[in-house]
């Protein structure tokens, strides 16, 4: 009697564990609503960042998801010529130091020699005024002087002779008969953009003539500019700064600048390169470092 009383215990749990079984082998995946499946399978597993040891602010570690397969970016390094880059570290060396720069003399503004320049916040304009400026200084030995404006707005500041060159002025103002009484064409930078004309305060015929056959004759070639503005940066910690930029220009492309200058000139463009001077040249009458 009692082995069969044992049995019958036995045959209703076995059942009842069976009835649990089927009923949970019924049951969804709760992944499976709504697609979360493909979620889960799909997101990587995250990994946690360790918490820098000090920083009161964090309580727990920050938690990133990883994805495969992302290389990790990688800085393009550009090189200018050893002496130039080795000058140009030495100086952003002197500025993390502290040390004083030398104070400024007097700027003549009357000199013959005094060439300025307008300049605002775009790459093509900052590359131009460089190369531009970079050649005048160093290869003949003009003071050059950026007027920094905000935008392009430099019609009227060009009439009144606040600056003497616009290296990217609208073709359709400056061949207005009323701005070619004070204002010089003296053509354009650009082969695919023609329009874009250099215009050049007259006062300049008399006291640096050279200056306007020198413009002229420049034809930078566009799609050298157009790379060199693409690695350039207005601000910033990523790039090229706008005089880097010039004498990356001016050292890989000869063939093309030592065209438009004179023998003598071509020179002392190099000796500077060479030298590492990375602004204009500084001169007894200059008050700023236009560069």
């Amino acid at each position: 009697m009692r082995t069969r009383k044992l049995r019958t215990v036995v045959s209703v749990v076995a059942g009842i564990a069976t009835m649990a079984v089927l009923a949970c082998s019924s049951q969804e995946d709760p992944f499976e609503i709504d697609q979360l499946r493909e979620i889960r399978q799909a997101t990587p597993a995250p990994t946690a960042v360790p918490t820098v040891v000090g920083d009161a602010s964090a309580v727990a570690p920050t938690v990133v998801p990883v994805s495969e397969g992302t290389p990790e970016p990688t800085p393009t390094v550009h090189t200018v010529g050893e002496a130039t880059a080795a000058a140009f570290r030495k100086e952003q060396e002197a500025k993390e130091s502290g040390e004083a720069a030398p104070t400024p003399l007097a700027l003549d503004r009357q000199s013959d020699q005094h060439i300025k320049m307008a300049n605002w916040p775009e790459k093509n304009i900052n590359l131009a005024n460089f190369i531009v400026g970079y050649i005048l200084s160093h290869g003949y030995e003009y003071d050059i002087e950026l007027v920094e404006l905000e935008g392009a707005a430099y019609q009227d500041g060009l009439q009144k002779g606040d600056f003497d060159i616009v290296l990217v002025a609208d073709q359709g103002w400056v061949q207005q008969s009323s701005v070619t009484e004070v204002i010089v064409d003296a053509g354009s930078l650009y082969e695919t953009r023609p329009t874009l004309r250099i215009g050049v305060n007259r006062n300049i015929e008399t006291r640096a003539p050279e200056v306007i056959e020198l413009l002229g004759l420049m034809k930078p070639g566009d799609e050298i500019l157009s790379e060199i503005e693409g690695s350039m940066i207005l601000s910033g910690f990523l790039g090229l700064l706008p005089n880097v930029a010039a004498l990356k220009y001016l050292k890989e492309n000869e063939e093309i600048w030592t065209l438009w200058v004179s023998p003598e000139a071509v020179q002392q463009i190099k000796d500077a390169i060479a030298g590492g001077k990375t602004k204009f040249e500084r001169r007894a009458h200059q008050v700023i470092d236009s560069a």
